[in-house]
């Protein structure tokens, strides 16, 4: 299987990769809708 520590260590980069993306998705989707939307 090999060993626990690194698949481990693995597990937390790929959610954090995810978590990254995720965040920046939303960013941009955000910066969209700011330049979208009229300003008042």
């Amino acid at each position: 299987m090999g060993n626990p520590r690194s698949s481990t260590a693995h597990c937390i980069a790929a959610v954090r990769a995810g978590r990254v993306s995720g965040y920046n998705l939303g960013h941009q989707l955000w910066r969209l809708a700011m330049t979208w939307i009229p300003k008042p």
